[in-house]
């Protein structure tokens, strides 16, 4: 299971410590209440500095951190049995940070932002989930209109931690009743 935001807090906690402790040996210890609330907005900012670069990008680094990476982008297809059925070409671009995932699916009729999402441990494997809206075209508005979805992509597991993730493979379903399946590679850089 993905950690929460409450496993963070001890480390935060004596990361913070370690950094009033700096912070007093380098202008001195306070001796009133002033001083104290100088040092303490000191390290706040530090601390607000530290926890954003490493909510936002060194967690990828951090070996304890085996939360899937994700590539920017992935090319594929799916394929959906709405109708006649078919196959569409699709890119999904996706925005990560240690807590957050955002699925964006790019075709020639539609783009689809997520709304939720979140990765699941599953059986000693990871899966995304989310859910999205989409917002077709207005040439295909009435044939294939604005709807909401859910996705469960499984992601196949890189050999060393730090690489990105290779390949997406899962299926959606959608508030139209519409099902398919989708395949992923990463875009090569």
């Amino acid at each position: 299971m993905k950690k929460t935001l409450f496993f963070y807090i001890k480390p935060f906690l004596v990361i913070a410590a370690i950094t009033l402790a700096i912070v007093c040996w380098l202008q001195g210890t306070p001796q009133n209440l002033k001083g104290w609330l100088e040092h303490i907005g000191i390290v706040s900012t530090v601390m607000g500095f530290i926890s954003w670069a490493y909510i936002k990008w060194f967690w990828r680094y951090c070996p304890w951190e085996k939360i899937p990476r994700f590539a920017k982008k992935y090319k594929g297809e799916i394929r959906y049995l709405h109708g006649n059925g078919g196959v569409k070409e699709a890119e999904i671009v996706i925005s990560q940070t240690l807590f957050f995932v955002n699925v964006k699916i790019k075709t020639d009729e539609i783009t689809s932002d997520t709304v939720t999402g979140d990765l699941v441990e599953e059986h000693n494997s990871w899966l995304l989930y989310y859910t999205y809206e989409t917002t077709p075209k207005a040439a295909v508005s009435e044939k294939n209109p604005a709807q909401y979805g859910t996705t469960r992509l499984e992601i196949e597991k890189p050999q060393n931690r730090f690489e990105t993730i290779e390949r997406l493979e899962g299926k959606y379903w959608t508030t139209s009743k519409t099902i398919g399946d989708m395949t992923f590679q990463k875009e090569s850089e």
